[in-house]
Formats: C-alpha cells, structure tokens, sequence
C-alpha cells in the first residue's frame, strides 16, 4: 500500500443532517478504499481526521456501529460491524452526495484545506 494523502473539508456539523450522514458514509469509503462498505479494517487516525473524534467515538460507544478489530504498531483498526454496515445502507448508499464528499477528501482543489499524508501500515 502506499501513502495516501488526505484533505481536511472542513468542521464536524451535526451527523444528524442529510449532508453530515453523507460525509461520515464518505469518511467509510475513503478510509475502506473501495466502492462497497464491508468490514474492512479502517485506520482511526484516519477517521478521526475525516470525521471528528467526537463522532468516531458515537460510532464506536454509543451506536456500537463500530468495533475494534486490531492494532498495527500504535495505529487502532476499527471495522463496521453487521449493524454498522446496515446503518449505511440505509442513511445514504453511494450517492451523488457522497462520492462529492469523497472527491473533496480525496482531490485536492482552491477549496481544499490542510493535507495530511497517511503512510502505509507496516
């Protein structure tokens, strides 16, 4: 695997609202790598620079939509669990919305903000 460099498209809104659902399905997209959301292992840091930490920790505590799944040197794996994956599917599936979130985190342009590079899990 190589780095993959990432885009921060800005604060953490309300998951509550049809835009922040489609941004946190996007944020599953980009850290799986993959058109289909399964129970591939994420990396945390990953999600919590996607997302905000706030929200990686609902999904994993308070929803349960999120477990642990393993530890690569000190960076935490989480996978969706069967509830988590369902949950997705049925908030917004790869929509229009999504896939422009996922162009925004993953293509830089004029409205892009800070990069950060994640190297490759060793």
């Amino acid at each position: 695997m190589n780095t993959i460099t990432l885009y921060d498209v800005g604060q953490y809104g309300s998951p509550f609202t049809p835009d922040e659902r489609d941004r946190t399905i996007a944020a599953l997209y980009v850290a799986q790598g993959g058109d289909t959301l399964g129970a591939t292992a994420m990396r945390r840091d990953m999600l919590r620079f996607l997302m905000s930490d706030s929200a990686v920790n609902y999904w994993l505590n308070s929803k349960r939509w999120l477990e642990k799944c393993g530890k690569v040197g000190r960076i935490e794996l989480l996978c969706l669990t069967a509830q988590g994956i369902n949950q997705c599917g049925s908030l917004a599936g790869p929509s229009a919305n999504v896939r422009r979130w996922m162009e925004r985190m993953t293509i830089k342009s004029a409205s892009s903000g800070a990069a950060k590079t994640f190297a490759p899990l060793t």
